[in-house]
């Protein structure tokens, strides 16, 4: 979760390091939140070196000047080598900064007759 502006960091875990290189690929997706107006879409190919447990995906949130509610967009990973998926989906929150719009009237006068 992030506030418009900020960055997402998710991070990948691995659950013991191994012995050799571990890749995957990934690539955001929207739900609620779309690219390129809410956030930076991304994809790629990581590795997580021998020895290593984790990996780092960030990506930028961008700050628009709409008030709306809370959005969400997926990362996801596919393609594992040296590796099997076990929660392959990281959902975003981007959380709005802008002030709730308001309406006024301006008063009127007119001349009788």
């Amino acid at each position: 979760t992030v506030t418009e502006g900020g960055n997402l960091i998710f991070t990948v875990l691995m659950s013991s390091a191994s012995g050799s290189a571990v890749t995957f690929d990934w690539a955001t997706s929207n739900n609620t939140a779309v690219a390129p107006g809410d956030y930076s879409a991304g994809s790629g190919t990581y590795t997580i070196a021998a020895g290593a447990t984790s990996r780092t995906i960030t990506i930028n949130a961008i700050d628009d000047v709409k008030d709306e509610a809370a959005e969400d967009f997926n990362v996801t990973l596919s393609n594992p080598s040296g590796a099997t998926l076990s929660d392959p989906v990281g959902v975003g929150t981007l959380n709005d900064n802008d002030s709730v719009p308001t309406i006024s009237i301006s008063d009127a006068t007119a001349t009788e007759g």
